[in-house]
């Protein structure tokens, strides 16, 4: 019943304020843009030279409207004060050239302007200035030169994450300070949230109760999701912002899926091939069309490094030599075939599994469909569908190569169809303003209790380990003896276990109920040890006290069930909103856990006479 309400009651307030307020792109391709880290492109020492000229190249087809920069403070501001501004000029001549709006950045902190510092720390601690006048000054400088150039000003990245060093609360003071002096150097621009590393409600919460509010102009998120189709944590940002002003404008500054390899760490999105990209990169624009955005930009124009195995490295529509991924292919197509067109509406042809999003010629009010197939539940990878009942024109896939027949076969990749009927438009016309959200696989909104045991398999109900995250958190079943139980794979310190919690279980707890984790495991056979977690607590991630582990070889070799020791863990300020794409994890430190069972309980509040 708890996700059937929740659902309901969120979905209740987003459409109720999107009725009146949603306004929606008038040409859908507007909404499209891009990352660009285009200084590492132009550096002396590049060794790539032929990169720079081919991301030119890909501007030129103007398929980008939007570039988004993150020069930092420190790469203009010279040791002796001077500023030199000639790689953010290149970068702003680069858009302006192409017709590309152009979002400035304001940090991060500068290697000069920090206290009590040795260098030592200077290159691992220069991301919050412990003084605010030099970053003001700087600031005030930077929109001085742009003015009525660069219009829109982000203040900072992801500070509910390792972006922002200092206390989170501080973050708002600072932004504030920072858009007072923007405001007063250029009253016709915009001020952009920092913008939270994933859908981060609760640090949006705080932001909000510090006054933040009045000094945004738009608010802005990092979705980033392994399956686009996942909403609902979109949906409660949207919900979340709509609150705070129901006339915000909401924009996502980073989205995108990485292209490296099996063995590349699934953060903040799992690896996908290079078709995988693409396919999800043109669904997701459709998909976030409901919430009302009016810019997505895509993380990010070109591959960053050259490791298979560094997820952060593979981002990109180019390779990193410049050369175009499908993915740059297919967002162009997208650009060619939408241009001209709105938004219109979504539909389910024939069930939720069947993915219809509409859009509407501005001119002629003919309609085109984006068409997929996607089963929430991994069973089903394809479905097939009559052509003849979405419409009549021709149908082609995201890179424009024609489909012949009035069978489709529809898989994750989307398929164009031309000419769809007025009928099936009107009734996507419903769906409008309302995000296609469906929580993933079973359903466990009734339940109050979750596990995850280890057998000779992972047997999961309602709670999962992350087993194939890979690096910090590998993990591995261990069958010893009669003993099975799940362990850390790492063999160097700092060895983590990642939890996620369904999230039709438990999903954004924010004070409802405690929750409750029992954790069951064997003792050590020779040295004890202790452990702890980081979860997702309402002010953020947050550390439990330490649970020990204790050493009792005897009982170990006792081979079976008798010998398992049980520690609980109260938890009451529980979020579990996906914030770093688990819900918490056990800390190891230096030792290991030989965890047999992990239980999750909803344990009602206790009511203050």
């Amino acid at each position: 019943m708890f996700k059937e309400k929740f659902l309901k009651t969120r979905h209740l307030l987003l459409v109720l304020a999107s009725i009146t307020t949603t306004v929606f792109a008038s040409d859908f391709t507007d909404i499209i843009g891009v990352c660009d880290h285009h200084h590492q492109l132009i550096r002396p020492d590049t060794d790539r030279p032929e990169a720079s000229p081919k991301v030119r190249e890909y501007y030129a087809t103007r398929t980008i409207k939007h570039l988004r920069d993150t020069t930092e403070w420190q790469s203009i501001e010279q040791n002796d004060g001077t500023y030199r501004w000639n790689t953010l000029d290149l970068k702003y001549q680069i858009a302006k050239e192409n017709g590309m709006s152009f979002l400035g950045f304001i940090g991060y902190s500068h290697r000069n302007h920090l206290l009590n510092e040795s260098l030592e720390r200077v290159h691992k601690n220069t991301k919050t200035p412990p003084k605010i006048e030099p970053l003001l000054d700087y600031a005030r400088a930077l929109v001085t030169r742009y003015k009525g150039q660069i219009t829109h000003w982000q203040i900072w990245n992801e500070p509910n994450i390792g972006f922002w060093k200092g206390p989170k609360e501080d973050y708002a003071k600072m932004h504030i300070e920072v858009a007072k002096v923007i405001r007063e150097t250029d009253p016709e621009a915009k001020i952009i949230f920092g913008a939270t590393s994933g859908t981060d409600v609760t640090f949006i919460d705080m932001c909000d109760r510090a006054g933040i509010a009045p000094y945004v102009d738009v608010w802005v998120a990092h979705p980033y999701r392994n399956q686009p189709e996942r909403l609902n944590e979109v949906e409660l940002f949207v919900e979340r912002i709509k609150r705070i002003n129901k006339n915000a404008e909401i924009w996502f500054t980073e989205v995108g899926w990485s292209t490296g390899s099996a063995k590349a760490r699934a953060v903040p999105v799992a690896p996908s091939t290079l078709e995988e990209q693409a396919a999800k990169t043109i669904k997701n624009f459709a998909l976030l069309a409901p919430s009302g955005v009016k810019r997505i930009y895509l993380y990010d124009i070109i591959n960053d490094g050259k490791n298979p195995d560094n997820t952060e490295n593979n981002f990109g529509l180019l390779n990193y030599d410049g050369s175009r991924k499908p993915v740059a292919n297919a967002l162009a197509h997208m650009a060619e075939t939408l241009r001209g067109y709105e938004y219109h509406g979504w539909v389910n042809l024939p069930d939720k599994q069947y993915y219809c999003y509409v859009f509407r010629n501005i001119k002629n009010g003919d309609y085109k469909a984006l068409v997929w197939f996607h089963d929430h539940t991994g069973k089903q990878k394809s479905g097939q569908i009559k052509k003849s009942e979405i419409g009549t024109g021709k149908t082609s896939d995201i890179y424009g190569n024609g489909i012949e027949g009035d069978t489709l076969a529809l898989t994750g990749s989307p398929l164009y169809v031309d000419g769809v009927f007025a009928k099936l438009a009107a009734e996507a016309k419903q769906n409008r303003a309302k995000l296609q959200v469906y929580w993933d696989g079973p359903d466990y909104s009734n339940a109050t209790e979750g596990a995850v045991e280890f057998t000779s398999e992972m047997l999961a109900n309602g709670v999962s380990a992350l087993i194939n995250r890979g690096g910090d958190g590998a993990m591995q079943l261990v069958q010893d003896g009669n003993l099975s139980y799940a362990a850390s794979a790492r063999t160097r310190n700092h060895m983590y276990m990642y939890f996620d919690i369904d999230d039709s279980f438990m999903y954004y707890v924010d004070g409802q109920y405690d929750v409750e984790i029992e954790f069951q495991f064997y003792p050590n056979k020779n040295e004890p040890g202790k452990f702890r977690i980081l979860y997702d607590s309402t002010s953020g991630m947050k550390l439990s006290p330490y649970i020990d582990v204790p050493a009792d070889p005897k009982a170990y070799e006792k081979q079976d069930e008798s010998s398992l020791v049980s520690r609980k863990l109260l938890i009451t300020d529980a979020a579990f909103i996906n914030r770093w794409k688990y819900d918490f994890r056990i800390d190891l430190g230096k030792g290991n856990l030989h965890l047999k069972k992990l239980i999750v309980r909803k344990i009602p509040k206790t009511e203050t006479p």
